[in-house]
């Protein structure tokens, strides 16, 4: 019964899911990315790493990839937080 409360996450995560980047030092756009509650989201912020979710990703912005296909880069909040409805 305990691992219910991992499942459910785990399969938003098979079906698509959320994958959010915030590239650069950008608290603000951070900071909305925090505020909704997105249990299936994958967020990456900071320096980046080796891998898939920084490919191709500017400083200075974020990026909303839902189902594998991500939008236009987020500049300010108010787009970002379109993107995250």
């Amino acid at each position: 019964p305990m691992a219910v409360a991992d499942m459910v996450p785990a399969l938003a995560l098979a079906e698509g899911g959320t994958e959010v980047v915030v590239a650069g030092d950008r608290p603000d756009l951070l900071g909305e990315v925090r505020r909704p509650w997105l249990p299936d989201a994958v967020v990456a912020w900071g320096q980046p790493t080796p891998s898939p979710l920084w490919e191709r990703r500017a400083p200075g912005a974020a990026y909303v990839c839902r189902d594998f296909a991500c939008r236009e880069p987020a500049r300010d909040v108010t787009t970002l937080a379109a993107q995250l409805e």
